[in-house]
């Protein structure tokens, strides 16, 4: 009997040793010649060439821990996916997603104004796409804040599975000229790191001020 338990125990670590621990064992791994002809492929490696390097040497094993990625599966055929050559490219790609949403930066502004209204925009980088916050804001002829709505878009680089918008408002203060504008959401890739499929989601939260003339 002792026998069979020590046979047993040797076979259950010997078993368990060939048995990835990792999240992208359970991922989806493509050649370069499958995810051309079933994606619309971006050259990662091209989009973060100008970006400086994150310092560290990673493993893929260690990239997928240190960035929690998810495995990549059943991802529609046509769906735009980042593919990355390099363990470093993507390490800067995935590093630059996770600062811009902890300081979103705003980086330009337009606006249209009539009499009585503005239709104003804030647009911040998130990745290689941006984020922008509308706000549509109307006051009375005493310059008083009357209703603002708010909403937003994306452009540039795709979110390979969508930008889910969380919420967008407008906070005026009863009888105010002044309003913040707030808007957050979600935006996700898939990413190709090595021929390996994976997910990855990241949330990034905007917000502006507004005080009319």
């Amino acid at each position: 009997m002792k026998k069979i338990f020590m046979l047993f125990t040797l076979l259950t670590l010997t078993i368990s040793s060939f048995i990835p621990s990792y999240s992208h064992a359970a991922g989806i791994k493509m050649s370069d010649a499958e995810l051309d002809s079933t994606y619309e492929v971006v050259d990662g490696d091209e989009l973060v060439t100008n970006l400086p390097s994150t310092g560290e040497s990673l493993t893929l094993e260690q990239l997928f821990q240190k960035y929690n990625l998810e495995p990549a599966t059943n991802i529609p055929q046509g769906t735009e996916v980042i593919k990355f050559d390099s363990v470093e490219a993507a390490d800067k790609f995935f590093t630059k997603i996770n600062k811009d949403a902890e300081n979103p930066i705003i980086e330009d502004s337009s606006f249209s104004t009539l009499a009585l209204g503005t239709t104003q925009v804030r647009s911040v980088s998130f990745g290689f796409s941006k984020i922008n916050l509308y706000a549509d804001i109307t006051w009375n002829s005493n310059k008083i804040i009357t209703s603002c709505r708010a909403w937003t878009t994306h452009t540039g680089v795709t979110f390979s599975l969508g930008w889910d918008q969380k919420y967008a408002y407008c906070t005026p203060t009863s009888g105010s000229r002044t309003t913040m504008v707030k808007g957050g959401g979600t935006g996700k890739w898939v990413v190709f790191v090595q021929g390996v499929g994976t997910v990855y989601s990241k949330d990034i939260n905007i917000h502006y001020g507004y005080t009319v003339p």
